[in-house]
Formats: structure tokens, C-alpha cells, sequence
């Protein structure tokens, strides 16, 4: 045999020996598997839960969870007990497919489009004795997934503000929660305005004959906000919610609204008005919370009418913020305004005191949330 064609032999030998080797010390490929201890929140996608949340339950608003910067819905939830590799980002996973351990499930919760999120929330997954931290809190659009004993609760905990609320996503009931979110309406808007006429009676003196004349005010009451929690104030009293009420278009023609003819002798009034005299929230069975805060309106001389023609002049400030804490059952209030306030008559050479003959009547704007 010749030298080349016994190389050629090994070569052969000792390659087809390395291909043996090499097969038989191959590994089988890695099955990826869920184990307990696993929650992320993920993009879903084009996903839709299997399970929705049942509306027809006793609670509140099921599937909501509400706090200072947060606003969530979940829609529903699916479990399986195998993820595919198109899934698996959806699940938490960087790759797949992944399969369950046994007695576990794959448990994936999904929030409504509609909603907020902002930073600073803190956001956990809690399965049975075990709280894994998420880095953040899930955003509208977004997913909850986690790795639980078959049929365990998983409970998604959010901290916001000092306060920790937690929703079952399975079910959507609620564990810890700050009831006041979810026991009515967070805004109410079309509301009546006001507008009434008073009559006034100014006084110069003992020599001079008092002057009575017609005085009227008017404003806009734009809409309500109710929350346990406001960015000025924090968070209300246990078991009380704060009422925001927007005011605007503060008028009156006390200044200029008067009769200006050669024999009128009709004063300009320059009026003030405190808003915790002005102004109350109406609740229960007629209790009546007063606003917070001490600003005063003024209607005087030193400015000018915005319509010429009535008189009509801008109190300043012409609109006010108002804020009140009721009990967080309340769902219905009335916003009481009663003008009366401080009055003061001005000829062009004398200047007097004014009260009311009758005061521009009281009146009861309805909020309803």
C-alpha cells in the first residue's frame, strides 16, 4: 500500500471518529423553563386577554386602581401553561418557547389603552408569600405578566404618594384602596352659572338724602374636581375627599352700572367679597364645609368697565379656585353662594356708607358626581 493512500486512511478514520465523538458528547438544546419568582411588565401587543373582567360584581369600579399620578383599567387576563416564541416578550421573556414547572401557570394581565402613568410610582407583583419587585409601575397599553401556582391570586401593588393600594388581576377586586376613587365620578361638569340683583341704599350723611339703587352680580361655575389627593394639599383626612370648584367671570355693575342723568344722584358702590363668606359647599343633610383659603374680590373705581354700555365690570380677581373637604361618600353637593360682603357709596364730592336693602338672593348650584 502506498504511503498516500495509508494517510488517506487515517484521515478518514480519524475524522469520522471525531464526528462519533462529537455526537455523543452534544448536549440536548436547553428547555427553557417558568418558575415562581418571575414578573415583568411587558408590550402585549396585538394580544387580547381569553378572560375579561366581570362587571356584574359588588364592587366599585372593578379592575380600576386609582392614585395621584396613576390611572389604570384591566380589561382581563390570560393563562397558559406554554409560551411560544412569538409571545414570549409578551410574558417577560427575551426568548422562547418557554414552558411551565409543574403545578404553575403563566398569568398575563392586560390594562386598557385609556388611562395614565407617571414616574415616581412604585409597582410590585405579590404571589401568595412572595413580592417581586417591578421597575416600574404598567402604563395604558401595557401588560402585567407573572409565573403563579395554578388558581393563585397575583396581586399587582402600587405605591404613590406614601399610599400602597393593590388589584387582583385575576378579577379585578381590590385588596388595600383608598376608597374615594372609586365611589363616584372624579369630575362634574355643565353647571349652572349664577346671577342675581340686589338693591342698595347709600348714605352721605345726615344732610344728605339717602340714594337707593340696583346692583347685580354674576359669575360662571365651570366644573368640579373631586380626589382624595390634590398636588396643592396632599392627601385629605381619612375618610374625606377634597372638592375643587372652578369660578370664573367674576362681575358686578355696582361701579359704573348706575344712572348717569343730570338729576340722578345714584352712587358708584365699591363692594368686597371674602370667598368664605361667599362661598360654601352644601353636603349630606345640610352640613356645610367652608373653602380653604382667606382671598378677598374687589370691585372698585380704580379700574374700568369691560362693556361700557351696562357697566358691567370684572371683580379682581375675577375668578377664584375653590377647594373643600367633604366625607368621601358624598356624591352630591351644592355649591351655596350668598352675596353680601362690604360696601362703600362714592359721589364725585362725597363719599358714604352703603347696605343692603336686599341682597342679590342666595343660590344653589348643583354638583353632581
Amino acid at each position: 500500500m502506498s504511503t498516500t493512500v495509508v494517510r488517506r486512511t487515517w484521515l478518514t478514520f480519524a475524522i469520522g471518529l471525531l464526528l462519533v465523538v462529537t455526537a455523543c458528547g452534544q448536549e440536548a438544546p436547553l428547555i427553557r423553563r417558568g418558575v415562581l419568582g418571575h414578573a415583568a411588565v411587558t408590550h402585549v401587543g396585538g394580544m387580547e386577554p381569553q378572560n375579561e373582567v366581570d362587571t356584574d360584581t359588588d364592587i366599585d369600579e372593578p379592575g380600576a386602581l386609582r392614585s395621584p399620578h396613576l390611572d389604570l383599567q384591566l380589561t382581563g387576563h390570560t393563562v397558559t401553561d406554554e409560551v411560544t416564541a412569538k409571545q414570549a416578550t409578551a410574558f417577560g421573556y427575551a426568548g422562547g418557547p418557554v414552558e411551565i414547572t409543574e403545578g404553575n401557570e403563566f398569568v398575563l394581565a392586560f390594562m386598557a389603552q385609556d388611562g395614565t402613568s407617571s414616574d415616581g410610582v412604585e409597582a410590585s407583583v405579590r404571589v401568595e408569600d412572595e413580592t417581586i419587585e417591578l421597575d416600574r409601575a404598567p402604563a395604558p397599553g401595557e401588560g402585567v405578566a407573572a409565573v403563579a401556582p395554578e388558581g393563585a391570586d397575583v396581586w399587582l401593588d402600587v405605591t404613590d404618594e406614601g399610599e400602597t393600594q393593590s388589584l387582583n388581576l385575576r378579577d379585578g377586586t381590590r385588596g388595600d384602596s383608598i376608597d374615594g376613587y372609586y365611589n363616584a365620578k372624579s369630575s362634574a361638569s355643565d353647571l349652572d352659572d349664577y346671577e342675581e340683583k340686589g338693591q342698595a341704599t347709600a348714605q352721605a350723611g345726615e344732610e344728605f338724602r339717602p340714594e337707593t339703587r340696583s346692583v347685580t352680580l354674576s359669575m360662571t361655575v365651570q366644573e368640579a374636581q373631586r380626589s382624595p389627593w390634590i398636588e396643592d394639599r396632599g392627601w385629605a383626612d381619612d375618610g374625606n375627599v377634597w372638592v375643587v370648584v372652578e369660578v370664573g367671570d367674576i362681575m358686578t355693575d355696582s361701579v359704573w352700572g348706575f344712572d348717569t342723568d343730570e338729576d340722578s344722584h345714584e352712587p358708584i358702590i365699591n363692594w368686597k367679597l371674602d370667598i368664605d363668606e361667599l362661598f360654601a359647599l352644601m353636603h349630606g343633610d345640610g352640613k356645610a364645609a367652608e373653602p380653604y383659603g382667606d382671598a378677598t374680590l374687589t370691585a372698585d373705581d380704580s379700574r374700568n368697565p369691560i362693556d361700557a354700555e351696562s357697566g358691567d365690570m370684572e371683580f379682581d380677581p375675577s375668578n377664584a379656585t375653590l377647594v373643600f373637604q367633604v366625607p368621601d361618600d358624598t356624591v352630591d353637593a351644592q355649591l351655596r353662594i350668598t352675596p353680601e360682603g362690604t360696601l362703600e357709596a362714592k359721589w364725585a364730592d362725597a363719599t358714604g356708607s352703603s347696605y343692603w336693602n336686599d341682597p342679590p338672593a342666595e343660590g344653589d348650584i348643583d354638583i353632581g358626581f
